[in-house]
């Protein structure tokens, strides 16, 4: 689902998000504490059991929390030990990194950390196919 959010954008800007929802069928919708400028924060160490709630839970005590995710393994929906806290405000966020990191949780120590943006790569690539058939030698030294 695509989060589409701020004060003061072009029509135009808009517009063209509207446009391209609507060709590859997303939805559009405005949440109230989301937006662009969000501070994003890394947190790893996690114990197995929190969940969503709970990770909200543990950063609201610093700040207004904009989104907290607990990220699942794919294949077996448990969670991988790490997840994601949005901060609209930067000093909030900023409060919670010095407050939480290196701090216990069940026994494990958290790291927090502002997140970095994944580089995205060229997709999956599936191996190369060859099929049988001649193949002339590379290094012939001039023999043909």
């Amino acid at each position: 689902m695509f989060v589409f959010e701020g004060e003061g954008e072009s029509i135009m800007e808009e517009t063209r998000i509207k446009i391209v929802c609507k060709i590859i069928g997303c939805y559009l919708y405005r949440s109230p504490l989301y937006n662009e400028y969000n501070m994003k924060l890394f947190v790893a160490g996690l114990p197995f059991d929190v969940d969503d709630q709970e990770l909200n839970e543990i950063f609201s005590d610093h700040g207004t929390v904009a989104s907290a995710k607990v990220i699942m393994d794919r294949d077996t929906g448990k969670s991988r030990g790490f997840g994601f806290v949005e901060f609209p405000d930067d000093s909030h966020a900023q409060a919670a990194i010095k407050a939480i990191d290196g701090a216990s949780l069940s026994g494990k120590t958290l790291t927090v950390k502002i997140a970095e943006d994944k580089p995205r790569t060229g997709g999956g690539g599936g191996g190369s196919f060859k099929s049988g058939g001649y193949k002339a030698r590379e290094n012939t030294r001039g023999r043909y």
